[in-house]
């Protein structure tokens, strides 16, 4: 018997090529009248890292500065998907969003969890070239996912050179001068 896919948990990171990603979780779900969970993972800093920027911040509150980015990233992700589908029309999408997703955790950890207790059908992550030899295809979330996941899942990897840049992204030319590409439309909503 084939297998129906009903629910997707697709992952982000909200990254500059998030929308290539998206199209994939979306085309699927399409074709199998599925619904999408998104799902977003504000990961923490370990005790090392969190010692260091305590150390070089001056004090600063760190747990205020990850609720302002669960909270920023709750209000980008409709934001998101509206321009995602403003530039890339299709009526029905808000009958295929389940829901919208922020949890903190650690991002592996976080995907299975959700995977589990949604009893979902098919996870979709997008891949990038991570920088150890043995698991030169993916980068460690996709590569811990794909180890240990119980439920399918499709890994998208984004093509060398394709880059969009999200509506609210902007990037260092390599000459310390910050540019923002939104003169051309954008089609990376989500990743």
């Amino acid at each position: 018997m084939l297998p129906e896919v009903r629910k997707i948990l697709y992952c982000t990171q909200m990254g500059p090529n998030a929308a290539y990603v998206f199209r994939y979780a979306y085309s699927v779900a399409r074709r199998f009248d599925a619904r999408i969970t998104i799902l977003y993972v504000i990961e923490g800093l370990n005790r090392r890292q969190r010692a260091l920027v305590e150390r070089y911040s001056g004090g600063i509150d760190l747990s205020g500065v990850v609720d302002r980015a669960e909270d920023e990233a709750a209000q980008r992700l409709p934001r998101r998907l509206e321009e995602f589908f403003r530039l890339e029309p299709d009526e029905t999408w808000r009958d295929r969003i389940e829901e919208i997703v922020v949890v903190r955790g650690r991002a592996h950890e976080e995907i299975l969890s959700q995977a589990r207790s949604r009893g979902v059908d098919l996870v979709v992550i997008g891949a990038h070239r991570g920088p150890t030899l043995p698991s030169p295809m993916f980068g460690s979330t996709a590569r811990r996912l794909l180890e240990s996941s119980e439920t399918p899942v499709l890994t998208v990897r984004v093509p060398e050179g394709h880059r969009h840049l999200s509506m609210d992204d902007t990037y260092d030319d390599g000459q310390g001068a910050a540019i923002d590409d939104r003169s051309e439309p954008d089609t990376s909503a989500m990743e």
